[in-house]
């Protein structure tokens, strides 16, 4: 927009008379300037889709429980060999100096969150992990699962 008209609107604003005249017609302009960085979105969204995201997740179960639903684990960690280094997350003077972590190895991921919520070896009022037991689980579970919903 035009600084002018910019400034001619918030003194209308400022001085009431926007209030005063509710009956009158108002216009949204919008500013075409950034229509180049959402045009790839607007084009998609004139095409069929041929495919949904995650559409596996957004069909109902038959049987009517959300609980039947096996969530895959992100497609970036399921290549062989893939692990994911947990040792950030835990206290310097802990003692471990690895924590890897393998998304498709159940025993793997179970190690991870019992080694992240056993207590400190140097303070037994710690947690290994710099985490709480429900952080724990938030993590792992954004890390193990294809879809995640994280709460707190």
């Amino acid at each position: 927009m035009d600084p002018e008209v910019e400034t001619r609107i918030l003194e209308e604003l400022k001085n009431g008379r926007a209030a005063r005249n509710l009956g009158s017609t108002r216009v949204i302009t919008e500013c075409p300037i950034m229509y180049e960085s959402i045009r790839p979105f607007l084009e998609a969204l004139r095409v069929e889709p041929t495919s949904v995201p995650f559409e596996h997740y957004l069909a109902h179960p038959d049987s009517g429980t959300l609980k039947d639903v096996n969530v895959a684990p992100p497609l970036y960690s399921t290549h062989p060999g893939v692990e994911l280094e947990l040792r950030s997350l835990l206290h310097p003077d802990g003692g471990v100096d690895s924590l890897k972590l393998t998304t498709t190895d159940p025993s793997s991921i179970e190690a991870a969150r019992a080694l992240m919520k056993a207590p400190h070896p140097n303070n037994p009022s710690l947690r290994l992990s710099r985490l709480d037991p429900s952080q724990v689980d938030a993590i792992l579970g954004a890390l193990t699962s294809e879809v995640s919903l994280t709460q707190g």
